[in-house]
């Protein structure tokens, strides 16, 4: 077997987030039930959600957890939602570098 196919049979073997998600928007599973479940971190589960979504599986992660979209519609609106939070948390970011450039935190270094 050449090192290509021992790298795909090695992805066609890969556990993933979303085999253990249903669509049912009453039955979400936690980021840390599922780092339990597959063994890993919070962090890594949120990586793995994201390289899923990228694969074309719709994976929604809400406050209460994550679970698969029932429909392109649904993951359309769970997208406009999350594109809207990160405009905001950009906008928050922007202005929290004004604020620390001009309130003279770091008064001993040059505004550049």
């Amino acid at each position: 077997m050449t090192e290509n196919e021992r790298k795909i049979k090695a992805e066609e073997n890969r556990v993933r987030v979303s085999d253990f998600l249903t669509t049912d928007p009453d039955h979400l599973r936690d980021s840390s039930e599922l780092a339990y479940l597959l063994g890993t971190t919070n962090r890594e589960i949120r990586t793995m959600a994201q390289r899923e979504r990228l694969e074309g599986i719709p994976v929604v992660a809400t406050d209460r957890g994550y679970r698969l979209a029932s429909s392109l519609e649904e993951y359309r609106r769970y997208a406009a939602k999350r594109q809207k939070y990160l405009e905001k948390e950009k906008r928050e970011l922007e202005l929290s570098v004004i604020a620390v450039t001009t309130k003279g935190f770091f008064q001993n270094e040059s505004i550049v």
